[in-house]
């Protein structure tokens, strides 16, 4: 079998997971710092024969960041119509203290 090397980088948010996996697969890595938009670098030294099993990582890993992000924003998004909610209360509150209840 061939030694491969590659160069990935790992979103921080699935970086514990693919770590691991990695560990568990023996495949090498070593850290080569952060890219523009905050993934972790690292430097895979592998056997050809994995090459099957990084690629599902790899796809697992990118499916894993997007349903993290969504999440994300779900929550965002819950916590900005809270504070709406909130907001909207508080003024029709005033209003009823301004003017009366009628």
């Amino acid at each position: 079998m061939e030694k491969r090397t590659s160069l990935i980088g790992i979103p921080q948010c699935v970086a514990s997971h693919t770590l691991k996996c990695l560990n568990e697969k023996n495949i090498s890595c070593q850290y080569e710092g952060i890219d523009q938009v905050g993934r972790l670098l690292m430097r895979l030294n592998y056997l050809s024969d994995q090459d099957g099993y990084l690629q599902e990582l790899i796809a697992e890993m990118e499916e894993d960041e997007k349903s993290y992000t969504a999440l994300l924003q779900i929550g965002t998004l819950m916590i900005l119509n809270e504070i709406a909610k909130a907001r909207t209360s508080m003024e029709l509150e005033q209003l009823k203290k301004k003017h009366g209840n009628k």
